[in-house]
């Protein structure tokens, strides 16, 4: 298998430029599209659902326009940022209101006495 690719990239190389310009484009749109599924796949991987109560408040109408429904999208995000700007602040009036301790020891800190003396020497 390995051999066989080694050998479908020196022909391609060997091969004339529009060739090449065909399966760089190919390679290119194929990486392109495998990059963008996972990143896809990751998405819906850490991303909640969105709660049941929030989809029952944004009922559409029997034929909704486009602006009705972006108008609904909007309000669901909305009130995802909301939630989550809300936890955040929380989240940080907590961290920043706690009391900060530092403890020092003292008989661990580094002291000069205990290094051997260097004896000075003079530069040219």
């Amino acid at each position: 298998m390995l051999e066989a690719t080694k050998n479908f990239i020196i022909r391609i190389q060997n091969s004339e430029e529009r060739v090449r310009r065909r399966w760089l484009v190919i390679a290119t749109s194929s990486t392109m599209a495998l990059v963008i599924g996972l990143w896809l796949i990751y998405i819906n991987f850490i991303t909640k659902p969105l709660e049941a109560t929030t989809l029952q408040q944004a009922t559409l109408p029997t034929q909704p326009g486009l602006a009705q429904i972006f108008g609904i999208g909007f309000k669901i995000v909305a009130d995802q940022i909301t939630k989550s700007a809300s936890q955040t602040i929380n989240y940080l009036e907590h961290t920043i209101g706690a009391p900060k301790i530092i403890n020092i020891d003292n008989a661990k800190n580094f002291t000069a006495e205990d290094l051997p003396k260097i004896p000075s020497t003079r530069l040219p």
